[in-house]
């Protein structure tokens, strides 16, 4: 079970006051600290989320005095933090879900964020080179959403010539419509040929 960022390993034991029993359990936290932790802090109204960095980060999240709170690159680099390492979050299942994370100098430091990736291009945002790797100096480029659109996992890439690109981008190269050049590709036409035509 998970409650927050704690994942409960194991039951500790009970400790019995009159009539009341309390159960303890070993959590781990998404940090990797172990704690025991009492059963109903993990489920009451007030539940424990975390070992106690949660709090620190939002606290050290309030305290920045860079000046650029309300920035578009600030609310970029909380996005980030939010999807990789916020289980509540829609969009954790892709990213923290399935082990995407920061690098430690930009997980704890916005500044650095800022001089790593330099100036943001209007209308561009983060993108991951390797979708499998995490966010990073040497991972992550400014990218219009376009090209970003061309780097999803969920994309069929096609190499014909010794090019490879995504469906979307074959498409647009040879004027074809993308559901067009898929339906091609469905009845067993060669890439090459369902792009360019025989």
């Amino acid at each position: 079970m998970r409650f927050g960022r704690l994942q409960v390993l194991n039951l500790l034991g009970c400790q019995r006051k009159g009539r009341q029993a309390k159960s303890f359990w070993a959590v781990k936290c998404d940090c990797g600290t172990i704690k025991k932790i009492a059963g109903q802090n993990l489920t009451s109204g007030k539940r424990t989320k975390s070992c106690g960095c949660l709090r620190l980060e939002r606290a050290a999240i309030a305290s920045t005095s860079h000046g650029m709170r309300k920035s578009p690159l600030y609310h970029i680099w909380v996005g980030m933090i939010g999807r990789c390492y916020n289980p509540e979050s829609p969009r954790y299942k892709d990213y923290g879900g399935r082990g995407i994370g920061l690098s430690e100098e930009w997980r704890h430091d916005f500044r650095q964020f800022v001089n790593d990736m330099g100036p943001r291009p209007h209308g561009f945002t983060v993108e991951r080179v390797d979708n499998e790797k995490g966010y990073s100096k040497e991972n992550c480029v400014w990218a219009s959403r376009g090209a970003q659109a061309t780097n999803k996992r969920n994309n069929r890439i096609l190499e014909i010539d010794g090019k490879r690109l995504c469906c979307a981008e074959w498409a647009r190269i040879s004027g074809l419509n993308p559901s067009t050049l898929n339906l091609r590709l469905k009845r067993g036409i060669s890439p090459k040929e369902a792009v360019f035509g025989s």
